[in-house]
């Protein structure tokens, strides 16, 4: 993985952080975030996809941006609201979907939660951890 120390860090707190209920997967990323240091952060994951999710070519994922979609067709929340998991390197996401974290193959991540509205990706609330 190539990745700074706060990169790394972060990764591991996306492993330590437990699960979110269904419909609160921006929770779970905003909790990551948190455990590192970054206090709570706002918004739902559209709030996210729409203010800090620029990026739609791969070469520019880095470990610890957030990978979001405006809508996805799996719930009624995420209807509604979207979906969003952390990128975490080595070509995987981390998502807290079901009940549970899961560690899902970017691209497969991007094929299923890409259905109805196209994914993108950047760095939660402007917080370029690869700057730190």
């Amino acid at each position: 993985m190539d990745a700074k120390t706060i990169q790394r860090r972060l990764v591991e707190c996306a492993h330590a952080v437990h699960a979110t209920s269904d419909g609160l997967c921006a929770g779970w990323v905003k909790q990551v975030f948190s455990s590192l240091g970054f206090g709570m952060l706002a918004g739902d994951a559209i709030d996210i996809y729409d203010g800090d999710c620029p990026y739609t070519d791969t070469a520019d994922l880095l470990v610890g941006m957030v990978v979001a979609t405006s809508r996805e067709p799996y719930s009624a929340d995420g209807r509604a609201y979207g979906h969003i998991g952390l990128y975490v390197g080595d070509g995987m996401v981390m998502d807290s979907a079901g009940g549970r974290v899961r560690r899902v193959p970017l691209e497969l991540w991007l094929s299923a939660y890409g259905i109805m509205a196209p994914p993108r990706w950047g760095w939660l609330a402007g917080i370029a951890l690869d700057q730190m």
